[in-house]
């Protein structure tokens, strides 16, 4: 799976697309997950629309685990900082 996202504290927001990588179809109904860094507690989570796209607002700066799973793909983990500076990062799963 892929997903690309956007972090900025103006908004507090984690903005993606969950596709596959090798057919290149959006991954519908991937579950997102936000957790805690610090301890895996939940802080919210959301389900990518039919074409892929998800975002995650509200979220105070800090350092945040994002999970993206699918029944039908392995889980795809990644860390991220929600910060007074905006960001944007692009991430690539096999």
């Amino acid at each position: 799976m892929f997903y690309h996202y956007c972090v900025g504290t103006k908004s507090g927001a984690v903005k993606g697309i969950a596709f596959d990588t090798i057919s290149k179809q959006a991954v519908a109904g991937a579950t997102i997950t936000v957790l805690e860094k610090k301890d895996s507690s939940l802080v919210t989570f959301t389900m990518a629309g039919n074409d892929g796209r998800f975002t995650v607002t509200g979220l105070a700066n800090g350092e945040y685990r994002l999970m993206i799973s699918h029944v039908n793909y392995y889980n795809s983990n990644t860390y991220f900082k929600i910060s007074d500076e905006k960001e944007c990062r692009s991430w690539q799963f096999w």
